[in-house]
């Protein structure tokens, strides 16, 4: 799980297909610019390993999909 949540992939569904990736980067892109100040985190396993969801997390892949979401779609 935690290589799917910091491999580009927004949420573990967006990593089934294309269509999915694209679904799921579009409704966490638009959470994130109706909440810019909201944290949403996922716990992977134990010892409060979290990942925040509503942040590219540094990964150029997942900035790329989440501005070029933005910039056709939500903008």
């Amino acid at each position: 799980m935690k290589s799917i949540y910091t491999g580009g992939f927004v949420t573990a569904l967006a990593s089934a297909n294309p269509e999915e990736d694209f679904v799921e980067s579009y409704s966490i892109r638009a959470v994130m610019e109706a909440c810019p100040t909201c944290i949403f985190n996922i716990m992977i396993g134990g010892g409060g390993n979290t990942i925040q969801i509503n942040s590219d997390g540094g990964n150029p892949v997942l900035k790329s999909k989440l501005d070029c979401v933005f910039e056709k779609y939500i903008k």
